[in-house]
C-alpha cells in the first residue's frame, strides 16, 4: 500500500492511502461499494460544510464576538479528533507492505513520531470495539421496540463499531509490518514537484479569477511544509489519480485547526 503524506495545519501531516487493487471480483465488489458509500457521505458532508463555513466567513466579516463564538463552538462540536482512525481503518489485513511517500521538505522525524503516536494509542480502538460490542444487544432491543429514533441510533452504533474494528485491524497490521521491516519511508522530490505544479496552477487560477497578477501578495502561494489550498489539492488528486485525497486532507486539517494540540 502506498500512502501519500502532505503537510497541513500546526506542523502535522495528512496521510492518504491509495485504494488497494482488488485481486478478484468479490474484492472488486466490496471495494467499489465501499467507495460509492463514502463518496455519497462526503458529498452530503460537503454540502453542510460549505454552508457552515460560509456562515463562519460572514461571522468573521461582521466582527461580532457572539457570531464568532457560535462558529467556534459549532466547529468543536462537529469536529472529531479522529485523524488516526480515518487512516488506520483504510489499512486492511490484506496489506503486506506500506510505503510512506512524502516531500523531502517536511520533517521526517516528526512524521515518524506522528505515526508512532497513532500506534501507541491503538488500544483506544480495541477498547472502543469492546464497548460498542458490549452495548450492541441493548441497542438492538431498543431499536426493535422504539422504531425510528432508536433505529437511527442503532445504524450509527453499527457504523461506529465497524470503524473501531477496522481501525484496530489497521493498528495490528501496521505493527506487524513494522516488526517485519516491511514499512518504507520514501522522500520523493518528484512528489514535491507535483505538489508545486498543482499549487502554482491554483495560484494562477485564483489570480485570474480576481483579476490581479500572480505576484500580488494577497493571492495564496504554497510554501514547502505549509498547508495546501483546496484548489491545489483538487488538481493534485487528479494529477496523481488519488481519489478522496482532498476530503481526507480536509478532515485532518480541520482537526488540527480546531484542536491544535491533538495527536
Amino acid at each position: 500500500m502506498m500512502v501519500y503524506v502532505l503537510p497541513t495545519a500546526g506542523g502535522r501531516f495528512a496521510l492518504h492511502p491509495r485504494l488497494l487493487i482488488p485481486k478478484d471480483s468479490v474484492q472488486f465488489g466490496v471495494f467499489f461499494a465501499s467507495f460509492v458509500l463514502r463518496k455519497w457521505r462526503y458529498q452530503v458532508s460537503d454540502q453542510f460544510g460549505s454552508a457552515w463555513h460560509g456562515f463562519g466567513r460572514a461571522a468573521a466579516a461582521s466582527g461580532s464576538p457572539l457570531l464568532r463564538r457560535i462558529y467556534a463552538t459549532g466547529n468543536r462540536l462537529t469536529t472529531r479528533v479522529a485523524a488516526d482512525e480515518y487512516f488506520l481503518k483504510a489499512v486492511s489485513a490484506l496489506v503486506t507492505s506500506i510505503e510512506f511517500v512524502y516531500p523531502p521538505s517536511i520533517d521526517d522525524a516528526q512524521l515518524r513520531k506522528q505515526v508512532g503516536e497513532w500506534l501507541k494509542r491503538g488500544t483506544i480502538h480495541r477498547n472502543r470495539t469492546f464497548a460498542a460490542t458490549s452495548l450492541l444487544p441493548l441497542n438492538f432491543v431498543l431499536a426493535k421496540f422504539f422504531l425510528m429514533p432508536a433505529n437511527a441510533v442503532l445504524v450509527y452504533h453499527l457504523f461506529r463499531l465497524s470503524s473501531s474494528m477496522r481501525a484496530h485491524t489497521g493498528v495490528t497490521t501496521i505493527q506487524k509490518l513494522v516488526d517485519r521491516g516491511q514499512v518504507k519511508w520514501t522522500p520523493s522530490a518528484e512528489f514535491e514537484e507535483q505538489i508545486r505544479k498543482a499549487a502554482d496552477a491554483a495560484t494562477a487560477e485564483m489570480a485570474e479569477m480576481r483579476g490581479v497578477p500572480v505576484t500580488d501578495p494577497s493571492v495564496w502561494k504554497w510554501r514547502p511544509g505549509a498547508d495546501i489550498h483546496d484548489l491545489a489539492l483538487d488538481k493534485l488528486q487528479r494529477e496523481i489519480s488519488a481519489p478522496e485525497l482532498l476530503v481526507n486532507y480536509r478532515r485532518a486539517r480541520m482537526q488540527y485547526f480546531v484542536y491544535p494540540n491533538s495527536v
